[in-house]
């Protein structure tokens, strides 16, 4: 077990902090039903009431930590992704094994304190966040998705956390990681990919051509979220057209591609003709695309036949990805608690690819999930994170990315709905207000 532990900790760091929810809230409803004098009034105080769990000892310094804790566990995780995953694993292989290593404990660990130490719960919060907690545990011990179960650790860990200040060093790290990458993928000190084959592709630096592309986009989402659609300038435009042109001719990844002009779309739309997404119908559309774009991926790979000449375009428009997936569904069977053989199936649709490997049942959660952020942050006028967030629902159509904490942010967002966070106090990568604008008529 030590051994298991020290190779990969983040099996034994999901249990210590699941168990240490359940502990902490016992503890605090017996300290609750201690305070109130009575059975009525306890369970008055621990459903409404936050408290820090294992009891209110030293609240100030714990509760100051917390933000803290998130901002170094999300640049340990930015850095060892944008740079540590990169080809640089080739040139130094031991140096990066042991440094990813490290990153890996010390992360998790900073994920650990800050749920169990550092958060305030109510039992209503716990109520909902611990059982998806636990069914999302249960599906990651039979796939061992290592990418979805640090997403959900993210998002838990992320409530009552002042994101911008985590989404400012995330873009400073990954932006910096990206550009040493590439520069020393051109100047030959680092290895890359170059595929030949209609248009050439180069990885600059990365294993592979669309794993940059998913970098890319995941960097333009968080240089939006921080610049604000409102706030949006020319250049910001010209810079997001160049990137976009950038994933179209280097890398030639084509679902980052399409992706990144979609989020340039929607920033133009946000920026310029922001009442477009304000009726209900527009709102409950856009809300239900998590489900829409299930059921879309599900009936394409379903119906697929090389004779339908529409879904034969798609299929070539996907590079093969329908015939793919066509061939996995009558292979394979959905199990209620994912599985992690998927018997040589190749499934490059997210949505399709994790009905089988998360399962029924935490497919319909995240979809869910995702559904509930986009119609709360559509009804709170948050335009620029709802339209980052549809821009990688899209990419899920071809790329798995849509849960990697370190390269779609929007994923932060979801701490507001698993634990029924207020509108006033939902997640946002918005600035506070100053003392003088929050009190300004």
């Amino acid at each position: 077990m030590l051994e298991t532990f020290l190779n990969d900790p983040l099996y034994l760091q999901v249990d210590i902090a699941l168990l240490g929810m359940l502990l902490g809230a016992a503890v605090s409803a017996l300290l609750a039903f201690q305070r109130a004098g009575s059975f009525a009034g306890g369970i008055r105080r621990f459903w409404g009431a936050e408290e820090l769990l294992f009891g209110g000892w030293a609240p100030r310094p714990r509760l100051a930590a917390g933000p803290g804790l998130f901002v170094i566990a999300a640049a340990l995780l930015q850095f060892g992704v944008f740079f540590g995953n990169s080809l640089i694993r080739e040139v130094w292989p031991g140096t990066i094994a042991a440094m990813a290593l490290v990153i890996d404990h010390l992360y998790g660990a900073a994920l650990v304190c800050k749920l169990l130490l550092a958060s305030r719960y109510s039992g209503k919060q716990l109520a909902v966040a611990w059982p998806v907690f636990f069914v999302l545990r249960w599906v990651f011990m039979n796939n061992h998705n290592k990418w979805f179960m640090l997403g959900v650790l993210f998002l838990l860990a992320a409530k009552d956390v002042p994101l911008r200040r985590p989404l400012k060093v995330c873009l400073a790290v990954g932006a910096a990681s990206l550009a040493v990458v590439m520069t020393g993928a051109a100047l030959g000190w680092i290895p890359t990919l170059l595929l030949e084959g209609g248009r050439p592709r180069n990885s600059f630096g990365y294993g592979w051509p669309n794993l940059l592309g998913a970098f890319l986009l995941g960097a333009a989402v968080m240089y939006v979220c921080w610049r604000r659609a409102e706030r949006l300038k020319w250049y910001d435009f010209v810079l997001l057209g160049a990137v976009t042109v950038f994933c179209d001719r280097g890398p030639d990844s084509r679902g980052g591609t399409v992706c990144l002009a979609l989020l340039l779309a929607g920033m133009l739309a946000a920026r310029f003709l922001p009442r477009i997404f304000g009726p209900a119908l527009v709102r409950g559309l856009l809300a239900a695309c998590p489900f829409l774009a299930f059921g879309a991926s599900y009936w394409m790979h379903w119906a697929y036949t090389p004779d339908n000449v529409l879904l034969e375009k798609l299929n070539g428009l996907f590079t093969g990805r329908l015939y793919l997936g066509h061939e996995a569904l009558l292979k394979l069977t959905a199990r209620i608690a994912g599985q992690a053989d998927l018997q040589g199936a190749i499934i490059d649709n997210l949505y399709l690819g994790w009905w089988f490997s998360g399962g029924p049942v935490a497919s319909l959660l995240v979809w869910a999930g995702f559904a509930f952020l986009l119609w709360k942050l559509l009804k709170n006028g948050r335009i620029t994170e709802s339209v980052c967030c549809l821009a990688f629902l899209a990419h899920g159509f071809m790329e798995p990315h849509l849960m990697w904490p370190c390269v779609n942010v929007t994923v932060w967002l979801l701490a507001g709905v698993v634990y029924l966070v207020p509108d006033g106090r939902f997640p946002s990568f918005a600035p506070v207000p100053s003392k003088k604008e929050s009190e300004a008529p």
